[in-house]
């Protein structure tokens, strides 16, 4: 089963209700280079109103074209995610103002990159569930992006552009691109950032071009990792 999230990568995730309750930090842990038996922490602050049960649980999730991702909640996908990362997945309470700390230890390292998502699943006295997710980007030593252009578009006053990442982890490409007329003389310039890509996925980004533009381009400027 697909869970689409229509949040980009970029930005912390939440499934479900926003009432000010239970916080968790981070909200997408970008762990590089990890190796078995590694450990990584997440902690837990209880809201200000009442105590809330709760439960962690792990799935992979994965990307889509537009730049949002979804959740692979199928049961080979959560074995994958367990058989990667292993957490307490016990029921617990959380009361008010109270901080939690729980580890994640890496049991896996035979891989290149793995994007694994922790829900964390909340349950308040007055009936309200939440469901939170915590993203995963994890890699290990030797992987690397390989961020490229692969296709302008160009209609009416929109323009597109296509990121490729060939490479075996997520990666984020930046560039300038310039803008001409029908007489190819520059009339303007803008930078333009993909945002994460994950490995072997594309994404596209829309956007207004400057009036009279017949055509652009895209200059690398730089191809890095992190978020």
């Amino acid at each position: 089963m697909r869970t689409l999230a229509v949040f980009l990568l970029i930005l912390g995730l939440m499934v479900g209700s926003t009432h000010a309750a239970v916080l968790v930090s981070p909200i997408i842990f970008e762990a590089d280079n990890i190796t078995k038996g590694e450990v990584l922490r997440l902690e837990f602050t209880g809201g200000t109103a009442q105590s809330e049960k709760m439960q962690l649980s792990l799935a992979l999730f994965d990307q889509a074209s537009d730049g949002s991702i979804y959740f692979l909640e199928e049961p080979e996908s959560i074995r994958r995610a367990s058989s990667i990362v292993q957490v307490d997945t016990e029921p617990f309470l959380l009361k008010p103002r109270e901080k939690k700390t729980f580890a994640l230890e890496i049991l896996d390292d035979s891989f290149s990159s793995a994007y694994v998502v922790v829900f964390v699943n909340s349950k308040r006295d007055d009936g309200i569930n939440t469901r939170k997710a915590i993203l995963l980007l994890l890699s290990t030593i030797g992987a690397k992006e390989e961020m490229t252009v692969v296709e302008l578009g160009l209609q009416g006053g929109t323009g597109q552009v296509t990121f490729q990442n060939n490479g075996n982890r997520h990666g984020i490409l930046s560039g300038q691109m310039t803008f001409y007329d029908a007489s190819g003389t520059v009339i303007g310039e803008k930078s333009v950032t993909s945002g994460i890509v994950l490995p072997q996925r594309s994404r596209s980004a829309e956007f207004a071009l400057p009036p009279y533009s017949t055509r652009f381009d895209v200059n690398l400027i730089e191809v890095r990792s992190g978020i």
